[in-house]
């Protein structure tokens, strides 16, 4: 049976649902009881609320829907390895495999049109445009929960869910429709190549889509694979869909040539699978959904098969409509999707909520449950305090207000704990840095404030990832003076060096002395298309600086045709500049070898091998293991083919990003995060920064 509990607030439902959990009667103790939540950022927020409720919180685990939907499907294939191959990696390197299929991508105008062409969409990086950012709201693009529309849903689980379909309930991503394939000049090879790259992570996207959100779409596909263009349709729909399906077939045939057991079949195959058979199975424990908000209809087809044989009890907050309020419906206007979704509960309960507060913002809250409540009067808005406005001009200036408010209210309210204020802002990372200087050290006898930033990995984590953007970024360079100085004022480079950030600044003085401009040498400028001229270069500069060294002299003597430079005389100023120039002689070398094409497993390895002499252990380690996830994709799919270093780098640099995903912190203060991940969760004290229309 599936039970949905509903109110406006959280807390009341998180209240509710502490009582059930202390009344679960003969459970097993050592058991843990499964949570379904959308995000961690909820799960933490629950266990405490769940702790205050019960006086401890223990035994519980948290689960995103995907996971809990994977779960069930690893209960009947349990040898099913942990990355599949439609995986949406392993699915990219299965469409570069097959885009090198030349006759087969010139019977798909729509690709060949892009890839071969002059036409089509421009993907200006590797996650470009198009399927990645396709979102068409109501239609055919509703998806289906039991023949019934589930309209707009959204992920659950950092899975993108609903509205991935365009007219018709396919979406193009080509860009150039079905139109045929114009003759005439062909790009170079290395240029095709990119193409094919960019348009195949588009696909890989919306067929990870298709398959998380409309599985029997796909299931049709195949089942349709001897019908006339693929699909029984007509239109801009069949046009779309008979190209779509007939990439996806031909997948679906490599994966079965490749594999003779359980690892050649799709997440649709094994989704179908999983729903059929847990229909069939007693077997189960009941299952709490908490806040779990719009996710993937078919998610909820698995809790609908689990529900015939457990109990499956779900708390949701619904955000109230009113006809007439314009502007508190556009925050409610997940409601009927929500309402669409959690149709087919068998049981519903609603938990009436009032808010009690005579303020401003009690007010606001009390209307928008309650039309027919009494407004605020005019009157009383100048002596209430419970919204307040500031305006800043900069981001460290917005840091310095909040400080000063929020010691105000510290010294006024003593109940006031850190833990209790949340604030958000819509571009985090820029603002970490005036955080950190405002409330990250005592000044003028005021003290810092514990606090944290939801940026969600660990900070050293963090600059692990930056780190390796920047040097992967620099090898595609001109070798500009201030790229490589930032590439070596990163933290965990710097570590490596064994450099301190005085020594930075007295080698950045002294290559500005010898004006570096750009360029490793006079042949890194011929390969830019520049004079090969050596002057303004990093070999140049080090070239005077070590003749000062080694040769001595007095400033002005030329030795070989370059300037003495004869300032470094310490042991100290010798060991500085040779860590930097050894560094700098690895970038050269480096450079000369990212110009051979190699597989993906050599690219992983090359750069592995590369990672200790530039990072630190920890940021190293942590590296590896994402190049590790690299091969394990590409080998999967078995990717035989070799690449130039333009795609390795930008599909390494679009993983870095995927990786380096928020999540907050809950018990270290004051908490700074973006919008979306903290949205739902309830705070005494609510600030927003960079409250314009650029910005949200």
């Amino acid at each position: 049976m599936i039970r949905l509990v509903k109110s406006y607030h959280l807390e009341a439902l998180a209240e509710a649902f502490a009582d059930r959990l202390s009344n679960l009667g003969n459970r097993d103790p050592l058991r843990p009881v499964p949570v379904l939540v959308p995000n961690r950022d909820t799960g933490r927020w629950l266990t405490l609320q769940l702790s205050e409720f019960l006086g401890v919180a223990m035994n519980l685990e948290m689960i995103l829907p995907a996971d809990w939907q994977w779960r069930q499907i690893r209960r009947f294939y349990p040898d099913l390895p942990k990355v599949t191959v439609s995986d949406r990696y392993p699915l990219y390197w299965s469409l570069m495999e097959l885009f090198q299929d030349a006759e087969f991508v010139e019977s798909i105008p729509s690709v060949a049109g892009y890839i071969y062409h002059d036409r089509g969409f421009e993907a200006d990086d590797f996650g470009g445009s198009g399927a990645e950012e396709t979102w068409v709201e109501g239609g055919a693009s509703d998806l289906e929960v039991g023949g019934v529309p589930g309209g707009g849903v959204t992920g659950a689980g950092g899975v993108p869910g609903g509205d991935v379909t365009g007219a018709g309930g396919v979406t193009d991503v080509s860009g150039v429709g079905a139109s045929a394939a114009i003759p005439g000049r062909r790009r170079p090879a290395k240029s095709q190549l990119e193409r094919t790259s960019q348009i195949a992570l588009q696909i890989a996207s919306l067929f990870d889509k298709y398959l998380n959100n409309r599985p029997e779409m796909l299931l049709e596909w195949q089942r349709s694979k001897n019908r006339a263009n693929g699909l029984a349709v007509s239109g801009t729909e069949g046009d779309l869909a008979a190209w779509q399906s007939r990439i996806w077939n031909r997948l679906c045939d490599r994966w079965q040539s490749l594999y003779e057991d359980e690892r050649h079949a799709n997440k649709a195959e094994l989704w179908e699978e999983a729903r059929d058979r847990l229909t069939k199975s007693a077997d189960g424990e009941d299952l709490f959904l908490f806040n779990a908000g719009l996710f993937p209809a078919p998610i909820m087809e698995l809790l609908q098969a689990y529900g015939k044989h457990q109990d499956v009890v779900m708390y949701q907050v619904y955000p109230p409509m009113q006809e007439q309020d314009d502007a508190l419906n556009n925050l409610g206007k997940e409601s009927p999707k929500l309402e669409t979704l959690y149709s087919i509960c068998d049981q519903q309960e609603w938990l009436d909520f009032r808010p009690t507060s005579n303020s401003l913002l009690g007010s606001v809250k009390r209307h928008w449950t309650d039309p027919k409540a009494d407004r605020l009067v005019a009157g009383s808005i100048e002596k209430d305090s419970s919204v307040q406005i500031r305006s800043c001009h900069s981001p460290l200036r917005e840091m310095e207000v909040l400080q000063a408010f929020l010691t105000k209210q510290f010294e006024e309210d003593p109940t006031l704990h850190p833990d209790d204020i949340l604030v958000v802002t819509p571009d985090l990372r820029t603002y970490v840095p005036a955080i950190e200087a405002v409330f990250g050290s005592d000044e003028d006898g005021i003290p810092c404030m514990d606090h944290a930033t939801g940026l969600g990995r660990s900070g050293s984590v963090q600059e692990s990832y930056q780190c390796i953007e920047v040097f992967l970024s620099l090898l595609d360079s001109r070798f500009a003076f201030a790229d490589v100085m930032d590439l070596f004022s990163m933290h965990p480079v710097m570590e490596r060096l064994s450099v301190t950030h005085s020594q930075l600044d007295q080698f950045q003085s002294w290559l500005e002395e010898n004006t570096v401009y750009w360029g490793l040498d006079e042949h890194h400028r011929r390969m830019e298309g520049q004079p090969e001229e050596r002057l303004h270069t990093w070999r140049e500069a080090l070239r005077r600086i070590w003749f000062g060294i080694l040769v001595g002299g007095e400033q002005g003597d030329v030795i070989k045709d370059s300037l003495v430079y004869p300032r470094l005389s310490s042991t100290e100023d010798r060991e500085t500049i040779g860590s930097f120039t050894n560094a700098l002689y690895d970038l050269e070398v480096m450079l000369r070898q990212k110009r051979e094409d190699r597989s993906v497993k050599d690219w992983c390895d090359w750069l592995g091998g590369w990672l200790d002499g530039w990072m630190d252990a920890s940021s190293a380690a942590q590296i590896r293991s994402l190049l590790s996830k690299m091969e394990t994709e590409a080998d999967i799919a078995q990717v035989t083919q070799v690449l130039p270093y333009s795609i390795f780098k930008r599909h390494l640099m679009t993983r870095t990003k995927r990786e380096a995903a928020g999540s907050a912190v809950f018990t270290k203060g004051i908490l700074f995060s973006s919008m979306v991940p903290v949205r739902n969760i309830p705070y005494r004290m609510f600030a927003m920064v960079v409250l314009d229309e650029d910005s949200y």
